[in-house]
């Protein structure tokens, strides 16, 4: 095997390591913001966001860390889950991006 392919397989065996650490971890009481963050695959700039709109979970601050507890971070997947809060007579949640019905030229509708 050529030096690269070995630089290949470790890179991939750390990232199953991070993984299986995450996975573990997820019998946890609470996660650090990179816990939080690599566990629902989204960037730590992206939590920021959506705690600034309202959108993020609860968090605790500990000795100057950020932490997520277990409950906020269930919380906050099933509010995901719901879909957006909308403003009166819009859409939300997955209805919001369903395609609406489109007749067809032979009579039926796609």
């Amino acid at each position: 095997m050529k030096n690269t392919d070995v630089d290949r397989i470790l890179e991939k065996l750390q990232a199953i390591e991070r993984k299986i650490e995450i996975l573990n971890s997820m019998a946890k009481l609470s996660f650090s913001l990179r816990e939080f963050c690599e566990l629902h695959s989204i960037s730590e700039s992206t939590f920021h966001r959506l705690v600034r709109e309202g959108r993020g979970p609860a968090v605790m601050r500990v000795g100057g860390k950020i932490l997520i507890s277990a409950e906020s971070a269930r919380a906050w997947r099933e509010a995901m889950e719901r879909g957006p809060k909308t403003r009166r007579g819009q859409k939300g949640g997955a209805e919001k991006y369903r395609r609406p019905l489109v007749p067809r030229f032979d009579g039926t509708t796609t």
